[in-house]
């Protein structure tokens, strides 16, 4: 996990909040445990995250991930699939989530 000292002065430097900032970062995060997860070749990354990421690094930020699926899939293997990546990031960084 990014050290809270180290998001404050990325968050300062880059003139932004802190939150969405942090948030960033996790997404990010998410991204590559997709990247190299079963989900890989099923999910086309999209929408104004994806904008940011790949093309415009000046653009708005988003706090949200969209994906197109481009093959026919249960839901429940895409769901098995995001559990997995989350359980993965959850160990190697130490990160907390909570699935409302």
């Amino acid at each position: 996990m990014i050290p809270r000292s180290e998001v404050q002065r990325l968050a300062h430097r880059l003139k932004m909040n802190e939150l969405i900032l942090e948030k960033d970062y996790v997404l990010t995060w998410i991204l590559l445990g997709i990247a190299d997860s079963v989900l890989y070749p099923l999910l086309a990354f999209k929408g104004g995250t994806a904008l940011k990421k790949i093309y415009f690094h000046n653009y708005r930020f988003s706090e949200d991930l969209d994906f197109t699926v481009l093959e026919k899939v249960e839901s429940n293997d895409l769901i098995s699939g995001l559990e997995r990546v989350i359980f993965d990031l959850s160990k190697s960084q130490g990160f907390q989530f909570a699935i409302p």
